[in-house]
């Protein structure tokens, strides 16, 4: 740790740490933090600021509640986030309301961490992130599911139409979840040719995938097929 120090900025980056209480220029605007403590931004890299809520809860808002609703949601706890320390988080998917969130805080329009978005995460037909999962026909067929793809060809677009549509990142779910409405299972759901399809197409745009995967067998697929992290990685083996 420290003794008393002055942290320059510039640019919205640490420039230099000097030593004692260095006077400040006139041109630059100072921050009096005599009796606190400084440490660097921290990073949370796994988060979904749109909601905090799952089962039957979340998806009653998902009926019941505007996409408009949700980014103020997320304005909210990026607000509880940016308190607790956090200056980046990296929204691992939602229904793409954390996105305008995203461009809101990079403009300067309101506070918040610096977010690095996947807009909606991609899975196949019936997989994880099928929202129409345990539904009836009649309420399913109005829901969107373009982030679902079966097939290396559909894989690709679907990564296109997710970078079309303003995402930093990649995620993808090869395997179930415990939150899965019905054919939970934490094995694999896609098959090698997908998966691929996804990280080389996410590659060719310079874009990271993030992999949802709980079973072991899906973490080696996700692995094998250059994907850059993991999330959850529960029952993962040597």
């Amino acid at each position: 740790m420290r003794g008393p120090s002055t942290v320059v900025l510039r640019g919205g980056k640490v420039v230099s740490v000097l030593d004692g209480f260095a006077p400040a220029p006139a041109s630059a605007t100072l921050i009096d933090l005599k009796d606190r403590y400084v440490l660097p931004g921290l990073i949370d890299a796994h988060v979904h600021l749109s909601s905090d809520r799952a089962g039957q809860e979340g998806l009653l808002a998902g009926f019941t509640e505007s996409r408009q609703l949700g980014a103020f949601e997320a304005y909210w706890n990026a607000q509880k986030t940016i308190q607790a320390g956090f200056t980046t988080v990296r929204n691992l998917g939602d229904d793409g309301a954390t996105l305008a969130l995203r461009e809101a805080i990079a403009r300067g329009w309101v506070g918040g961490p610096r977010i690095i978005d996947a807009g909606r995460s991609i899975s196949t037909t019936s997989g994880h992130m099928d929202a129409r999962l345990g539904l009836n026909d009649d309420i399913a067929e109005v829901i969107p599911h373009d982030n679902l793809c079966d097939g290396p060809d559909e894989c690709r677009k679907a990564v296109r139409l997710q970078i079309g549509r303003g995402a930093d990142v990649i995620k993808i779910a090869t395997t179930g979840g415990v939150n899965s409405r019905i054919g939970a299972g934490l094995g694999k759901q896609m098959f090698d040719d997908e998966v691929r399809a996804i990280v080389d197409t996410a590659h060719l745009y310079g874009k990271k995938v993030a992999v949802h995967a709980h079973g072991a067998d899906g973490i080696i697929l996700a692995l094998r097929a250059g994907a850059d992290s993991i999330e959850h990685g529960t029952l993962m083996n040597d």
